[in-house]
């Protein structure tokens, strides 16, 4: 997930961010993901971090994480609005640009 561009990762956070009543974010693919309850409440307490969804990427149980195992999640946790971005910011990448991505991280 690190090597996608910032743009998208950072469309991302906007869908993932926000607690909202009744809807899934971040905090759920976190526990999708075995990361620990003590990490998750330092994640969402802690004033130093602009974006818990950015900040799950650097955790060790997101290091080796992909795009399938991301949209599995999306699947799994019912945020289709997510998915959808998701899959459309994939499509209008090609091959090249995600090599360039790859390379400028």
């Amino acid at each position: 997930m690190r090597h996608l561009p910032q743009l998208i990762l950072s469309q991302l956070e906007m869908f993932l961010d926000p607690p909202q009543p009744g809807v899934y974010n971040w905090v759920h693919i976190a526990s999708k993901n075995r990361v620990t309850n003590r990490t998750i409440a330092y994640v969402d307490t802690n004033l130093r971090i602009p974006s818990p969804t950015s900040a799950l990427w650097n955790l060790p149980e997101f290091s080796k994480y992909t795009t399938a195992e991301f949209k599995a999640d999306l699947t799994h946790i019912w945020r289709i609005d997510c998915l959808e971005y998701f899959r459309e910011a994939l499509g209008e990448m090609s091959d090249l640009a995600v090599a360039d991505a790859i390379k400028c991280r």
